[in-house]
C-alpha cells in the first residue's frame, strides 16, 4: 500500500507508476501534488483509494481500474482540469459526486439521489465533459448529478438502466450504447432532469420491453419529484425558458417492436416533441392520472401502429 500523507504537497511530482502489487492508496497520498496529470490509476489493480487520496491534482483524464471496490470521499476532490472519466468497476457503488466533493467544506454524500446537499462546487469542474462506462455499477444512484458531464458513452452490455442512473445531469447532450440491441429495460427517472438531452437513440434500443415512469421526465430542478431541490449553475443556465428542453422533433419509438409498457409521466414536459410514433407492441398504458406525454403542448401528430 502506499501509506498516509506519503507524497503529500509535493507540488512538483509529475509521475507515479503504481505496480501491481499496491492495493491501497491511504489518506492524502498524494494530496496537493499539483503538477501531477497523468491518469495514473488506469493500468493498476488498486481495489481501495481513500479519503483526499489524488487531491488537488491536475488530472485531465481519471480512469477508475475494474478492481476498484471502495473509494472514500474527496477521493479526488479539487481536480478542476478534469475533462474526462473512464468508469471500469462494476463492482463500486460509490457515488461519483462524493468522490469529486471537497469533504474538508462539509458533508460527503449523506442522501443518494441528493447531490445538491453534498459540498461538491460544481463549478470547478466544468471542463468535465465526457463519462466512458466500461461497466455499470449496481448501484443506480453512483452517476446522479453529473451537472457539466454532455456526453456518456456505454461501452458495455447492458441490459437494463435502473431507477435514476442519469437523473439531474442537465448538461448531458448525447448518450451512446456500443450494444443498444441488449437493451431490454429502461427503469424509473433513468433521465429525470436531463433538460438537454435532445436526441436519444430509440430506434437502436430495438429489444426494450419498458420505459419507465418519468424516465425522461422533464423539470428545471427537482422541486417537483420528491427529492429535494437541485439549485446549480448548470440548472440556471438551462431553466431560464423551457423551449430549449429535452427531445427535439419527432419522438419515433416504432422501431422498437417489442416494446409493451410506458410508465406514469415518462416523457413528462417533452415541450419540444412535435409528433409521436408508437409501435404495434404497445398494450400497457398507466392507469393514474400522470400521462405519460403530458405537458407536450408543441405535440401535433400521433402515430399508432396497429389496428
Amino acid at each position: 500500500e502506499v501509506t498516509s500523507w506519503t507524497f503529500m504537497n509535493c507540488e512538483h511530482l509529475t509521475e507515479v507508476i503504481i505496480p501491481d502489487n499496491v492495493l491501497q492508496i491511504r489518506r492524502s497520498a498524494f494530496e496537493n501534488c499539483s503538477s501531477l496529470a497523468g491518469d495514473v490509476l488506469a493500468n493498476t489493480k488498486v481495489q481501495f483509494i481513500d479519503y483526499q487520496s489524488f487531491a488537488n491534482n491536475a488530472m485531465t483524464v481519471l480512469t477508475i481500474p475494474e478492481t476498484v471496490t471502495s473509494i472514500a470521499g474527496g477521493a479526488f476532490a479539487g481536480n478542476e482540469q478534469l475533462e474526462t472519466i473512464n468508469w471500469k468497476a462494476g463492482n463500486l457503488n460509490s457515488l461519483l459526486f462524493s468522490m469529486l466533493n471537497d469533504c474538508s467544506k462539509g458533508s460527503y454524500f449523506p442522501v443518494p439521489y441528493t447531490p445538491a446537499r453534498s459540498a461538491v462546487t460544481w463549478e470547478e469542474y466544468t471542463g468535465l465533459k465526457t463519462l466512458n462506462i466500461h461497466a455499470l455499477p449496481a448501484n443506480p444512484s453512483v452517476f446522479v448529478g453529473l451537472e457539466f458531464v454532455e456526453t456518456i458513452n456505454i461501452l458495455c452490455d447492458v441490459a437494463a438502466l435502473y431507477s435514476g442512473n442519469f437523473k439531474f445531469c442537465p448538461s448531458l447532450k448525447t448518450i451512446t450504447f456500443s450494444a443498444p440491441e441488449k437493451l431490454t429495460f429502461i427503469g424509473e427517472s433513468v433521465f429525470e432532469g436531463c433538460l438537454s438531452l435532445e436526441n436519444f437513440p430509440f430506434e437502436e434500443i430495438v429489444n426494450v420491453t419498458r420505459i419507465g415512469g418519468r424516465a425522461f421526465f422533464l423539470t428545471p430542478n427537482n422541486s417537483d419529484s420528491g427529492s429535494g431541490a437541485v439549485n446549480s449553475t448548470a440548472y440556471a443556465a438551462l431553466s431560464d425558458t423551457r423551449k430549449s428542453w429535452g427531445l427535439k422533433g419527432a419522438l419515433d419509438l416504432s422501431a422498437c417492436t417489442k416494446l409493451e409498457s410506458l410508465g406514469d409521466s415518462a416523457f413528462y414536459n417533452q415541450y419540444n416533441v412535435t409528433k409521436v410514433h408508437l409501435p404495434e407492441s404497445l398494450v400497457n398504458w398507466p392507469t393514474s392520472n400522470f400521462g405519460v406525454f403530458q405537458g407536450a403542448p408543441n405535440l401535433k401528430e400521433l402515430i399508432l401502429e396497429g389496428d
